[in-house]
């Protein structure tokens, strides 16, 4: 057992002398210094650290104050036949009691303060991210209300989202959609091949970019320019498709209707001149 180092501050030799004979005599685990004044004693706690600093004296309310805001752990008021020496080890049992229980409620505000503080940082964190990530939705949201429609599907091709301008394309209201596959413009004018093309694609390289014939809510087909770009995780997964679509049906035609007139003549219908050695 470590002994309790004490500091007493005693004027009176002869109590001195009964404090170091009481201390022997009951084995008390005592490593302790004696100091004839509250000067001397400051002294010594300024060479020494000390577990429990106890004053004695003879009632006098002035000197305990004073010891006491000068750091003494309790005040002993001395009676005449020396008894208050038998209250020693219990007011020492006490003190460091005391001590213990406040080390340990320090240790426990100490824990306490460190949680809080780490759940503050963790709170500040987690909002600061939350603001970035509402300013990215927000950004995203303006960027996904453009002119081109624009579809996002999940991995097996369900529809999650759309704005407006494929619900202006497909005759679709978001809630006619919103859960159905993307088969639901599917036209029939594609035969099985292009599929597997096109899906080899987007395996391959994670986009698929061509043009495809689909299918209106009123049944009417038009030509799109196709683009879809695979989403995934950090695993390497599939978890997302967006889809861009683009109305080329008019432009279509009109290229069409300028090769026609290029290479073919507009009275006989033939093929010209022009058609013949570009052939050649």
């Amino acid at each position: 057992m470590k002994p309790i180092r004490l500091l007493l501050v005693e004027d009176d030799l002869t109590d001195q002398l009964s404090f170091k004979r009481f201390v022997k005599k009951q084995a008390l685990p005592y490593d302790y210094d004696i100091s004839s004044s509250v000067a001397e004693a400051i002294n010594f706690i300024s060479k020494n650290t000390y577990d429990i600093i106890i004053v004695t004296g003879n009632g006098s309310e002035d000197i305990a104050a004073i010891a006491l805001k000068k750091g003494a752990s309790d005040y002993l008021t001395k009676d005449i036949e020396g008894k208050y020496l038998q209250l020693l080890p219990h007011i020492i049992q006490h003190i460091l009691k005391t001590k213990a229980d406040e080390r340990e409620l320090e240790n426990f505000r100490y824990h306490l303060e460190t949680i809080v503080h780490e759940r503050t940082e963790a709170l500040q964190k987690e909002i600061k991210q939350r603001k970035a990530v509402e300013r990215q939705l927000r950004l995203l949201a303006v960027a996904f209300e453009t002119h081109e429609a624009v579809v996002i599907t999940d991995a097996s091709g369900d529809i999650l989202r759309v704005n407006k301008a494929f619900e202006n394309l497909t005759e679709y209201t978001s809630e006619e959609v919103l859960g159905k596959n993307m088969r639901i413009l599917n036209s029939g004018l594609q035969d099985s091949e292009f599929y597997i093309n096109m899906w080899e694609k987007i395996i391959e390289i994670g986009q698929f970019d061509g043009e495809m014939w689909n299918r209106r809510k009123s049944g009417t087909t038009f030509l799109e320019k196709l683009t879809i770009t695979a989403i995934t995780d950090d695993n390497g997964c599939i978890t997302h498709y967006v889809g861009n679509l683009a109305d080329i049906t008019e432009q279509k035609k009109a290229e069409d209707q300028i090769k026609k007139l290029a290479f073919y003549d507009s009275l006989t219908g033939l093929a010209n001149r022009r058609l013949l050695l570009d052939s050649a």
